[in-house]
């Protein structure tokens, strides 16, 4: 059976959202699979978390963290075995200063999407800001 991460990475800045979109298709949030390697077995899911992200994001300016697990499901499309995991992460500057725009994404697989609509934007900032997730050790 498999494990995936359906990722919810979010920059935040003045009361700002901006989640982390892929764009094969219609767009949405990025999914990830957990433990190909023994390293990343042992690494536990922020591994296959860093993995994604490095695949868009220019990393060694920046400061992820993994917040927690927001939500669970189970038997995917056509009844295939498994389960994915929605994680909560945050993207930040290591040096914020007065950054009020996302870190720029390489390549054109993923994109920072702005989020408009108020009732969303507030139940992630609600979830950032009082941690109202699961939390994960590893």
């Amino acid at each position: 059976s498999l494990v995936c991460q359906r990722l919810v990475a979010t920059f935040t800045s003045v009361q700002t959202v901006w989640v982390l979109v892929g764009r094969g298709g219609m767009p949405h949030l990025p999914i990830t699979a957990c433990g190909f390697t023994p390293m990343e077995q042992r690494g536990g899911i922020k591994m296959a978390i860093l993995r994604l992200l490095q695949e868009c994001l220019t990393l060694h300016h920046l400061a992820v963290e993994t917040k927690g697990l927001l939500g669970l499901q189970h038997l995917g499309k056509d009844n295939a075995d498994g389960i994915c995991l929605n994680v909560l992460v945050t993207v930040a500057f290591r040096n914020p200063g007065m950054q009020s725009e996302p870190p720029k994404v390489r390549g054109e697989n993923f994109f920072w999407w702005k989020v408009m609509e108020e009732d969303l934007q507030s139940q992630l900032l609600q979830r950032l800001q009082e941690s109202s997730v699961v939390p994960v050790n590893r």
